[in-house]
């Protein structure tokens, strides 16, 4: 069943949020102008991943994260991404911090 989902989403397009370990899950939601990326490890065990390049504030510590990030067993980090409004009639792109540290 995995192998046919993988398939099935490779066909059309479909890509994942951040390559997370087995156990972890990544979801996203949007509202007005900002980005809330929920990561869950439903694991006992410490999970390592990489949120990507871009500097995002992780709402439960307060701290700024980016690059690889150890999820301990159970926990869940809530990141937000805000974004900036263009000036070419009100629509609005992410607009974040890049990290030095991330490669």
């Amino acid at each position: 069943m995995r192998q046919w989902m993988k398939a099935l989403c490779d066909c059309k397009g479909i890509s994942p949020l951040y390559a997370a370990p087995q156990g972890v899950e990544v979801t996203t939601r949007v509202k007005e102008e900002k980005e809330f990326t929920f990561v869950l490890n439903h694991t006992d065990q410490m999970q390592k991943m990489n949120i990507g390049k871009h500097e995002q504030k992780e709402l439960l510590s307060g701290l700024s994260a980016c690059g690889d990030i150890e999820l301990p067993p159970k926990s869940v980090m809530i990141f937000e991404m805000v974004k900036e409004a263009e000036t070419d009639g009100g629509s609005s792109t992410i607009a974040p911090t890049i990290c030095e540290s991330a490669g």
